[in-house]
């Protein structure tokens, strides 16, 4: 398998999808972002907030470093602050990834979670991860689009990614 290629696709695929999302939602003001919706965050804002901050803390991880806390733990910026922040570590992150040799994606990494307890696993494991835990908030992000009446919602699918050339 060629990791490089499957997870600086993977990794373009997510900044795309964070991209398309990030503009339906443009539209928005404070108070609409920061609106009570019922899921595993209570807003608009504080779900694209989550990403960044586990896109960034997974980001560190694999650069070797052990960050102490989210970027939300003392954000205090606006909601478009909070698109521009996560978009700009999507790119990072997917910046990192397609520079790496190949075999980088086997290493081990050792990091340590934010309660301060001791992890190892493979670097192309914790890419996975995080991408794939980004995929998930998208789609409650979706739902929260519904029920706040947002029409012409993208599908961020990944064929829909490689489909658009």
């Amino acid at each position: 398998m060629d990791h490089r290629h499957v997870w600086s696709t993977f990794s373009a695929y997510n900044t795309w999808a964070n991209q398309k999302l990030a503009e339906l939602f443009s539209s928005l003001d404070e108070a609409a972002a920061n609106k009570t919706i019922v899921s595993s965050f209570p807003s608009v804002k504080l779900t694209f907030l989550h990403i960044w901050d586990a896109e960034l803390i997974w980001l560190k991880r694999l650069q070797g470093l052990n960050p102490e806390d989210f970027p939300s733990a003392s954000f205090e910026g606006s909601f478009d602050d909070v698109l521009r922040e996560m978009l700009n570590n999507s790119r990072d992150f997917q910046a990192f990834v397609a520079v790496q040799d190949e075999t980088y994606f086997e290493k081990m990494i050792a990091f340590k979670n934010l309660a301060g307890k001791q992890f190892s696993q493979p670097a192309y494991e914790m890419i996975q991860h995080c991408l794939n835990h980004s995929t998930y908030h998208r789609g409650q992000l979706v739902t929260m689009a519904r029920q706040l009446g947002l029409k012409d919602i993208p599908a961020t699918d990944f064929v829909y990614f490689k489909r658009q050339g």
